[in-house]
């Protein structure tokens, strides 16, 4: 369930689970400029479960993907 958002109404936050208990996921997303994800996070808790940053070209297309939990760059190229 979202529990946030932006002017654009995009999703910022949202919890899943039961707070309470401490077993709730919680993730944050921001967004660039131009309304794109800029990162999404998630946690449990603990340290990040979920830890990702989009790079786009001037195109809007994403060219990079970085998960930062896995320690992991994706270089993405596009077919034209």
């Amino acid at each position: 369930m979202a529990n946030s958002r932006n002017a654009a109404v995009q999703v910022t936050g949202e919890t899943l689970g039961d707070n309470t208990l401490g077993t709730a996921l919680t993730t944050t997303r921001t967004y660039d400029t131009l309304f794109r994800p800029s990162t999404v996070q998630s946690t449990g808790g603990g340290p990040p479960v979920h830890q990702l940053s989009y790079v786009y070209d001037e195109l809007g297309n994403v060219t990079q993907r970085t998960d930062h939990v896995e320690s992991v760059t994706d270089k993405l190229i596009g077919s034209n």
